[in-house]
């Protein structure tokens, strides 16, 4: 059986007393550069964590403002278009329009020479047959009396 006296009671004190002191010194000496390197870690991981968390946050946002930036560009490219169409259409019309009124004198101009034309040509001709008749009623009633015309 186990005796209990006075010299097993120091050995059993002195030796509880030895085991808490290396257990202090040696925490402190040995344990507590290991357990500031644990802790400092984990300080890291989950800082390193949250920075993630925070750069996707950013990547995201970042992501929206151009998908918004994107859609602003693809509008006024449109408005940009369809103002460029419209002043196409414009300037189409009023080229269409002066061809028309172009077309119009031009169309005026050569009628009124051709009126001045024919009535040029129907006073020349009116000229001509009363020289014609003129001459044949001449040559009618000089012609001698036994002469025959074919």
């Amino acid at each position: 059986m186990l005796e209990i006296n006075a010299v097993n009671l120091i050995h059993v004190f002195a030796g509880s007393a030895f085991f808490l002191m290396m257990w202090a010194v040696l925490g402190r000496v040995l344990m507590k550069p290991f357990f500031d390197t644990v802790y400092e870690r984990e300080a890291k991981t989950s800082g390193a964590d949250e920075a993630t968390h925070e750069k996707k946050e950013e990547g995201r946002r970042l992501e929206d403002q151009l998908r918004q930036q994107l859609q602003e560009a693809r509008l006024e490219g449109l408005r940009v278009r369809d103002a460029r169409v419209q002043q196409a259409k414009n300037e189409a019309q009023s080229l269409r329009e002066a061809a028309v009124a172009r077309a119009a004198q031009e169309s005026a101009r050569s009628k009124d020479e051709l009126s001045q034309v024919r009535s040029k040509t129907v006073a020349e001709l009116e000229q001509e047959v009363e020289k014609l008749a003129t001459l044949l009623v001449s040559q009618v009633l000089e012609k001698p009396a036994g002469r025959v015309l074919h």
